[in-house]
């Protein structure tokens, strides 16, 4: 039931654990949160969050692509170098990408680097949240599912 909110689902045990959360349900927009975590040895386990946002009046998953053009990657690279660089964000040489691990909001989209993606385990998880503004309209198809999240 999409209209729970916050609704948690996980699976725990000594090395892992699980969770799927929904973390923004508005506007007939839903996102699930996955977390999971893993102990395998070492100095410390890892974790990781994806995320998954539905549509809730056409029923479906919204990925990247249903969202931008093949000219993104491009276009978007620099916006997050940007603001990952102004926030004086340690990350590896050459190392940032434009992830497809995103969140769409009504104001805008949260990119979301897990631990190691482009930077160390004690960084955490990074997080980009570019407004609509900054993003160019010409690498956001003009289609039923960008008309209704974009207010």
């Amino acid at each position: 039931n999409l209209n729970m909110n916050p609704i948690t689902l996980s699976t725990t045990n000594d090395n892992y654990t699980s969770s799927t959360s929904i973390s923004y349900n508005k506007n007939g927009l839903v996102v699930a949160e996955d977390y999971n975590y893993v102990f395998s040895g070492g100095a410390h386990g890892n974790y990781s969050v994806s995320y998954r946002t539905f549509d809730k009046k056409i029923g479906k998953l919204i990925s990247f692509y249903d969202f931008f053009d093949e000219d993104a990657y491009d276009s978007l690279l620099p916006l997050i170098e940007k603001e990952i660089k102004s926030r004086d964000i340690f990350t590896f040489d050459d190392s940032i990408f434009v992830t497809e691990n995103v969140y769409f909001t009504e104001k805008g989209i949260m990119f979301v680097y897990n631990p190691y993606e482009i930077s160390s385990y004690a960084q955490g998880i990074i997080s980009v949240f570019l407004s609509y503004e900054k993003i160019p309209k010409n690498i956001i198809l003009n289609n039923e599912i960008t008309k209704k999240i974009i207010k």
